[in-house]
């Protein structure tokens, strides 16, 4: 959804899409970051959280041995959120 929204609010020059897409980023970000964690930390993999369907600690993507697509989602999250910060800021600021 935040792909649809934020393209929309872009197109539209619409600065109200803070309201609706930065609860969204907020919520993704830490998701994205515990699912890099259970990835990237052993004891975590064995926790039993992940036993139905495919593991939560299966690495499709693995470069340099840390960045996999749980961090790249993370690192997206958090730019959306600082850039709708920002965003928030300068309207209010006028």
């Amino acid at each position: 959804p935040l792909a649809i929204t934020l393209g929309l609010a872009a197109f539209k020059d619409d600065g109200a899409v803070v309201r609706y897409s930065l609860p969204l980023a907020a919520i993704g970000a830490p998701l994205a970051l515990y699912h890099y964690l259970l990835q990237m930390v052993p004891a975590l993999q064995n926790s039993g959280l992940c036993r139905v369907g495919l593991p939560c600690g299966e690495r499709d993507l693995d470069w340099f041995g840390f960045i996999n697509i749980p961090l790249l989602s993370f690192i997206a999250f958090a730019l959306i959120v600082v850039c709708l910060w920002r965003v928030h800021a300068v309207r209010h600021a006028r």
